[in-house]
């Protein structure tokens, strides 16, 4: 397999990653069209971690009516496991270790998957209009994710560099090491400060482990190649009382201790106010001179939701009742980032959000239990294994990263729970 430059998985000799192959696309999506099945027909829209977890659960669920057709539609050609990115965006772990092509699941379970963009949704008439065509559904499960949210600060959203998928970690890497090759040739004392500071929006558990990151390449990798006479500056940033809120409060003391240890700057009761004159300015009136902004606050409904006719809270977010059901639409549930449940205590692991909320749809299971808000299930890993993901970065050297971060799926599905989080 090869890795094409947009991060997608293509065999040799051809690119099934082409956008602009849409007639074999259409053709596929003709065939599934025209079968008038003997069971219903689910479409997922989405595959993250909710999407595809959705997929595989219904497509091995015991209670999967007879000739029931899952199809699984995403506008990436892979999967992406989120919660390596930051290793990406040091440069620690390339795409190809973390990405796996939807057709390794298929090959193995009973779903289909369809590479389209989707424009909009039809309630009404049970369908969805892509860019492959139109496709009906019996029951659709929406995993959309979500967007970056900016709060109308356009001035952050045309400067500050999003973070939240494999393009954007590719971006910020490539940021990085840009600025550290200008900083060989620019001889202002001030833009050498500014080219050498970062700070990351969001104290959360991306935005905690990209400032590890940065922190471990410009402060232990980039200074055995490149003359630095300028200390690199990480400053993280968050509103919150304290960093990583969703996490056991030790813990979240544990992770800034570590942070702070290895010389990242945290600010805990302050936000980013605005980006000004090449500088970011708090809300409390500080000012912090440096070229790169990463954000990682603020998520958004997406634009697929914005653009459909269905029930939104005031978040934006799909609305669902407590089985995840878009309310008014008993055929259509919403999972992740798209729909408007918010909780700040569930688990902040990969894996532990969206195997609980792809098993909260009883009605295509074939059953009537009510879903939980349980913080925990057989996928999470425990405090121990938290620690060690926080520790992560702090203490690990560049030839044990190497050797050690390099698988990123099992054999019987995507990675996750104790598994991946204890490669990591």
């Amino acid at each position: 397999m090869f890795v094409d430059a947009a991060g997608g998985c293509r065999p040799h000799g051809r690119d099934y990653g082409d956008r602009n192959d849409a007639r074999v696309l259409s053709g596929i999506a003709a065939a599934v069209q025209s079968v008038s099945g003997v069971g219903p027909r689910i479409l997922i829209a989405g595959g993250g971690f909710g999407g595809l977890y959705a997929a595989l659960y219904l497509a091995r669920s015991p209670d999967r009516p007879p000739g029931t057709r899952i199809v699984l539609l995403d506008r990436k050609n892979f999967f992406t496991f989120t919660p390596l990115l930051a290793e990406v965006a040091s440069g620690s772990l390339g795409r190809e270790h973390v990405t796996q092509p939807y057709r390794v699941y298929t090959a193995k379970h009973e779903f289909e998957f369809l590479q389209a963009d989707i424009h909009v949704i039809e309630p009404q008439r049970k369908r969805l209009v892509t860019s492959i065509g139109q496709l009906s559904y019996d029951y659709l499960v929406l995993a959309l994710g979500g967007e970056p949210r900016y709060f109308g600060m356009e001035e952050v959203e045309r400067t500050a560099l999003p973070y939240q998928s494999l393009r954007h970690a590719l971006a910020l890497r490539d940021r990085g090491v840009g600025l550290v090759e200008q900083f060989q040739h620019t001889s202002d004392k001030t833009r050498r400060e500014a080219m050498m500071s970062f700070v990351i929006a969001g104290g959360g558990p991306a935005g905690s482990e990209v400032a590890g990151e940065l922190q471990h390449l410009l402060c232990d990798v980039v200074p055995r190649y490149y003359d630095l006479d300028v200390v690199p500056r990480i400053v993280l940033v968050e509103g919150g009382e304290e960093i990583l809120g969703q996490f056991d409060p030790r813990l979240a003391r544990e992770g800034h201790r570590l942070l702070e240890e290895r010389g990242v700057e945290i600010f805990v009761g302050v936000r980013v106010a605005g980006y000004e004159s090449g500088s970011v300015v708090l809300s409390d009136g500080e000012r912090i001179r440096a070229d790169t902004l990463v954000w990682t606050v603020g998520v958004g409904p997406s634009r697929v939701v914005t653009r459909s006719d269905l029930p939104r809270a005031n978040g934006g977010g799909v609305e669902v009742d407590e089985f995840l059901r878009v309310v008014g639409c008993p055929n259509i549930y919403a999972v992740g980032d798209c729909n408007h449940i918010v909780s700040n205590r569930l688990s902040a692991t990969a894996a532990a959000g969206p195997i609980q909320k792809s098993r909260r749809s009883p009605s295509i299971r074939g059953c009537g239990r009510r879903a939980t808000s349980r913080t925990t299930s057989s996928g999470a890993p425990s405090n121990a294994t938290r620690r060690t993901t926080l520790a992560r970065s702090s203490h690990w050297g560049p030839g044990k990263r190497w050797s050690r971060l390099s698988a990123t799926a099992g054999p019987d599905g995507p990675p996750g729970g104790c598994t991946a989080w204890s490669i990591s």
